[in-house]
């Protein structure tokens, strides 16, 4: 796979990724599938493919990519309020957050480390 390919995959998936996130969080609790993980490792998980492949896709927009994620996992966690089996609690926001935060930093060096040669 050349990194045009992968650059390209990784921006033609961010929507779904993007989706994937809204959905699940956003299921009722006996509704949503469950992968026998603690929630928060879900969480951090989740974020973290999600942000790695949206730097991946756009590098130069880590920034936006940090602030963006953030704001939709505030919304997102505190919309589960609403969300009947649902309850929102600060710890997986901030497991969230780790993995927004790993994830950045995963997809801006695979960028930089592989990527940047091969573009």
């Amino acid at each position: 796979m050349t990194a045009h390919f992968i650059q390209r995959l990784a921006r033609i998936s961010t929507p779904f990724a993007v989706l994937a996130l809204i959905i699940l969080s956003w299921l009722p609790g006996t509704e949503r599938p469950h992968t026998g993980l603690a929630g928060q490792v879900e969480h951090f998980i989740a974020y973290t493919l999600t942000a790695a492949g949206i730097v991946i896709g756009f590098p130069h927009r880590i920034q936006t990519v940090a602030l963006m994620l953030i704001g939709l996992n505030a919304v997102l966690e505190v919309g589960q309020i609403w969300i009947p089996g649902r309850t929102s609690q600060f710890i997986d926001f901030a497991a969230s957050c780790g993995g927004i935060v790993l994830g950045l930093f995963a997809g801006y060096s695979v960028v930089r480390l592989w990527l940047a040669r091969t573009l």
